[in-house]
């Protein structure tokens, strides 16, 4: 895990203290550098840090204001080419589930509390997405440059 980890921007946001405490304790022991987790209680430094940090990741509660979607919106408004994966977090007994979080714009969801070893299988799989979609994004760039190039070369 800590190698996947390693370098990885994460932000998180949550109401309540004790648990973004908690929560950021989990990550940094999970191979998330220090000076590259973000933790807030604000929805408002949430979206600034976004759009700054450029995280890889960014869990939300739900709850922080009117629910998490507005991040997802604001982010995915904000900044079309921000591929930022936001796993949205609530309680059970909130009657939010996963395809409430989906619906919402977020990546994924994750029940309150979280439990390590879900956390830590979310995030091996957002860090492996997230690297693909570099790739991807990567290789389409390059595709672009050659037709270009070949276009170019046709005409002149």
């Amino acid at each position: 895990m800590k190698d996947i980890a390693k370098g990885r921007k994460v932000i998180v946001c949550d109401s309540d203290e004790a648990t973004l405490t908690t929560f950021c304790r989990h990550l940094e022991r999970m191979g998330i550098a220090q000076d590259n987790l973000i933790c807030t209680c604000s929805i408002k430094e949430t979206l600034d840090m976004a759009r700054k940090f450029n995280p890889d990741i960014i869990f939300m509660d739900l709850h922080v204001s009117e629910p998490g979607y507005s991040l997802c919106s604001l982010l995915n408004t904000a900044n079309q080419d921000l591929v930022t994966p936001v796993i949205l977090m609530a309680f059970p007994e909130k009657g939010i589930g996963p395809l409430r979080g989906v619906a919402m714009r977020g990546r994924g969801y994750i029940t309150k509390p979280v439990q390590l070893l879900t956390l830590q299988n979310k995030l091996v799989k957002i860090f492996r997405e997230v690297d693909l979609e570099r790739k991807l994004s990567s290789l389409d760039e390059s595709l672009s440059c050659c037709s270009a190039d070949c276009r170019e070369k046709a005409n002149g």
